[in-house]
């Protein structure tokens, strides 16, 4: 079974996205949708149905379908990956030079501070090139992972910044580009407070396992107009919530792949300018492997050998001739602890009675 459907796409459209292929017995085949959240269970016997969905975020949408017989039981499963790319936000100065890609980060700065700035929507590219004016960057070339790729950034000089950076595909050809501009004031010249600009956001990322549903918290959004949270490293994807002066909201997914994520939070008032921004790390683990907090696994010691307080000792056999006639060891090699025990008193208590 495969899906069909468009790969690009603006928020406000509306999309349909066709199951073809279904294997026999298929009656009915379930739609749902991340990103966008959408779900639909559609009837058929033909091998094949359409989902339509409405974008209403930007970001990458996600939807799959799963194929079921009169039992419900699945037969086959297959998914498809959708890029959402809004217009109000190109409009408004995000900083699209070519669709598909955008600057997450703050737009302005003081001199000597050090922020975080993220292109996003790079879906073809696998390396970024960032360039700059005004600012020193950490990292010029990033691979590209999620559709993202990062820097971080030192305001040195007051006035207008800009930092651009250049996607890449397999062959070296520039697929995206985009650019962001930072205003950098000098913080001894009376700049707004911070506190203007609003309370830092707070983010509550707990442990987190590919294949298991994750939640994360934010707070201090308030004042925020809508919130972009997006990931990449080792699983990417963007968001976009609406607070409606709610000072707190949940995020649930489920990260697809183990390994460190990075949480990126931007705030933003209505003309979709940042005016605080967040970040932290999740290292998401592999559910193949155990975790480091269960206990230890039993440790099997080979035959002849019984630590005793951190030290090898012989084999019971071995004791022979001391005090006490040898005792054979158990099947397993290792002796019984209880055979010893018993034969040190006998041989303690026949001294005894001797003297």
């Amino acid at each position: 079974m495969y899906l069909s459907g468009p790969s690009n796409a603006k928020v406000g459209q509306k999309i349909t996205i066709t199951a073809n292929g279904a294997p026999s017995g298929t009656e009915q085949i379930k739609f749902t949708a991340e990103g966008n959240i959408g779900f639909d269970t559609v009837e058929t016997t033909s091998g094949s149905a359409s989902f339509q969905l409405d974008l209403d975020f930007a970001g990458t949408t996600r939807i799959t379908a799963q194929a079921h017989d009169k039992f419900a039981n699945a037969l086959d499963s297959a998914s498809h990956s959708v890029t959402v790319v809004d217009p109000a936000f190109e409009a408004a100065g995000g900083g699209l030079d070519r669709v598909g890609g955008w600057f997450m980060g703050p737009d302005t700065a003081s001199v000597g501070e050090t922020i975080q700035l993220t292109a996003s929507g790079l879906g073809q590219s696998v390396v970024a090139e960032f360039s700059a004016q005004g600012l020193d960057l950490s990292s010029t070339r990033v691979h590209v992972s999620g559709g993202s790729a990062s820097t971080s950034a030192r305001a040195y000089t007051e006035g207008s910044a800009s930092v651009s950076a250049r996607g890449y595909n397999e062959n070296g050809q520039c697929v995206e580009e985009v650019t962001h501009t930072v205003q950098i004031r000098n913080k001894n010249r009376g700049s707004a407070p911070s506190a203007a600009l609003g309370p830092m956001p707070q983010i509550s990322a707990p442990p987190a396992a590919a294949g298991t549903p994750w939640r994360m918290q934010l707070q201090n959004l308030a004042e925020a107009h809508s919130v972009i949270v997006e990931f990449f490293g080792a699983n990417g994807g963007i968001y976009r919530l609406f607070p409606r002066q709610r000072n707190q909201m949940d995020l649930t997914l489920t990260f697809e792949n183990s390994g460190s994520t990075q949480v990126c939070v931007s705030l933003r008032n209505q003309s979709l300018s940042a005016i605080q921004v967040a970040s932290t790390e999740v290292n998401v683990a592999d559910p193949a492997v155990q975790p480091t907090t269960q206990a230890s696994p039993l440790t099997v010691y080979p035959a002849g050998t019984v630590p005793v307080l951190g030290a090898t000792k012989p084999p019971f056999a071995a004791l022979a001739g001391h005090h006490g006639p040898a005792i054979a060891p158990a099947a397993s090699g290792t002796g019984d602890l209880t055979q010893l025990i018993n034969a040190k008193t006998a041989s303690l208590m026949s001294r005894l009675n001797k003297s």
